[in-house]
């Protein structure tokens, strides 16, 4: 046989809350009326509060394992742990009296009004409580859709920056990769040596970069990581004519930090800024923590701005990344470097 469970049908509270707050508002009942009409002594207004009160609401778990608690159902419970609470109040309080059951029908046939008052009463405080319990629940389903909300928008903004770096990775690897096997190819015959270091370089690069493919996070040190054997590759190809420098306090090494945000900035400075420059020039990543920011900053002295390299895919890609994880708070600055080149900031709350 199955077991029978009572549902619950009001979430806001656990069951043992609620069933507290119904005794105590049975309770401020009782000495509403002990202390309104003097006659009524505590104890007997006390029990049959307690007797109406807990009718109600069991009539309620019991109604509610049935039927879904809506609309004029919602009466049914009510009206019937109206009655049945009375019922039990008057049997209760006769005993107590010393009446005998087979008594009490002739005892209620003059107070038949008493009985009427009482079953109006007693509907108007489950009326009450009732508001009281309906109003949380429906606090409590507003709250938890504005939650289902939240978290929706999360996952959202989760999935399109998950999305983004897919792209990202997918328009720089390639092109990279490419130009990096047709310089070792370029290599083999006139400089093995040099030949030799890009191919290691590379396929550093590589197992770092596959290592963080299904990742989102990572630390400055894994980007910083990345992008040195990155600058490595280029220096190789590019010679004398390009420099790079890394600035960070050994502290913010293991700060948490997104993947690939730092490395199309920097790409972009060597694609843009420094190649075309007959005689190259010097990158220098420089990162700070300034309260409550951190600020990473990828410094060159190429060409500078030009159309081209403001609106290309990898800084459009970070501007849209940091808009995702960071929302306003995640911002992408792009100013003129005296005399010349680029100075690209990023800046993102420290956490």
């Amino acid at each position: 046989m199955r077991n029978f469970q009572l549902k619950n049908n009001f979430q806001a509270q656990p069951l043992y809350a609620q069933l507290g707050f119904v005794l105590l508002f049975n309770t401020a009942i009782a000495v509403f009326f002990s202390l309104v009409l003097k006659e009524n002594r505590f104890w007997t207004s006390f029990i049959g509060s307690q007797c109406v009160g807990l009718t109600i609401f069991f009539s309620f778990l019991v109604f509610g394992h049935f039927s879904e608690l809506k609309g004029w159902r919602i009466v049914v419970p009510l009206s019937l742990g109206a009655v049945l609470g009375v019922s039990l109040s008057i049997l209760v309080s006769g005993l107590m009296n010393g009446i005998q059951l087979t008594a009490m029908g002739t005892a209620l046939a003059p107070n038949l009004d008493k009985v009427l008052v009482n079953l109006f009463v007693a509907f108007f405080f489950g009326i009450i409580i009732l508001y009281f319990f309906l109003s949380r629940e429906r606090h409590h389903h507003a709250s938890n859709a504005l939650k289902e909300v939240q978290i929706k928008n999360l996952d959202h903004r989760k999935l399109i920056a998950e999305t983004q770096l897919q792209l990202l990775q997918a328009q720089i690897e390639p092109h990279f990769l490419f130009n990096s096997l047709s310089n070792v190819i370029s290599l083999i015959e006139t400089d093995p040596q040099r030949a030799r270091l890009m191919l290691e370089s590379l396929t550093r690069y590589l197992r770092a970069s596959l290592s963080r493919s299904h990742e989102q996070d990572g630390t400055l040190r894994d980007e910083l990581d990345l992008i040195e054997n990155y600058l490595k590759i280029i220096q190789i190809r590019m010679g004398d004519r390009l420099a790079y420098k890394i600035n960070i306090a050994e502290n913010l090494l293991e700060h948490p930090f997104p993947i690939m945000l730092i490395q199309p900035l920097v790409e972009n400075a060597i694609h843009h800024g420094l190649e075309p420059k007959a005689e190259g020039g010097q990158i220098i990543i420089d990162i700070q923590r300034e309260n409550p920011a951190l600020l990473i900053r990828v410094i060159d002295n190429g060409c500078g701005f030009k159309d081209d390299n403001l609106s290309g895919f990898g800084l459009y890609n970070v501007r849209q990344r940091l808009q995702s994880l960071f929302g306003e708070d995640g911002k992408l600055k792009l100013e003129s470097n005296t005399p010349q080149g680029v100075y690209a900031t990023i800046e993102i709350p420290y956490v």
